[in-house]
């Protein structure tokens, strides 16, 4: 699984998203085709107020990461390119799944509704959203994130475990 944190969302481009794909993908991409050949982008999206004013970028960078996804990579048909979300909020807060999809028009409707929600503070509950990530429906063989965010986690504060911790053992699972 390939884990990308995208700090600079502001200036994320499609060519700056079609470099980090390239790079992802075709240092671990799978070329044997089976069942599982494909590839699952999840988009793990803080939205919290902070993103507020950056959200309509950050649906205009996902679109277009997905787009260029399906230009650059016609060895897998539209139906082995999969698309979902996690959005995540401050501590306590539930995050939301759009679980993978082959079906652009539903995941474009679904970013459209993306709402950020105030916070209390500028520490981010990541460790819940990487969490709603791991227990999405992941098949295909090839598995990228795209962690979209502005500030970092809550930390040992409210969850008694070091960041690094926390995304080395996720990004550590390779099933």
């Amino acid at each position: 699984m390939t884990v990308t944190r995208v700090d600079n969302y502001k200036t994320l481009s499609s060519m700056q998203a079609s470099f980090r794909i390239e790079s992802a993908i075709n240092t671990n991409m799978s070329t044997k085709s089976d069942e599982r050949s494909g590839i699952q982008i999840c988009f793990l999206i803080d939205g919290t107020g902070s993103m507020r004013p950056h959200i309509d970028n950050v649906r205009t960078s996902i679109k277009a990461i997905v787009s260029q996804v399906h230009i650059e990579y016609p060895q897998f048909p539209a139906g082995k390119i999969q698309v979902g979300s996690v959005t995540y909020n401050d501590h306590g807060v539930a995050p939301i799944t759009f679980d993978f999809t082959n079906q652009l028009q539903e995941f474009e409707n679904h970013l459209a509704a993306i709402q950020c929600l105030k916070n209390k503070d500028m520490a981010e509950d990541v460790e819940s959203g990487l969490k709603a990530a791991l227990e999405m429906k992941w098949t295909m063989k090839n598995k990228i994130v795209f962690h979209i965010a502005d500030s970092s986690s809550h930390g040992t504060f409210y969850t008694g475990k070091n960041d690094m911790c926390i995304y080395h053992a996720w990004a550590d699972d390779t099933s």
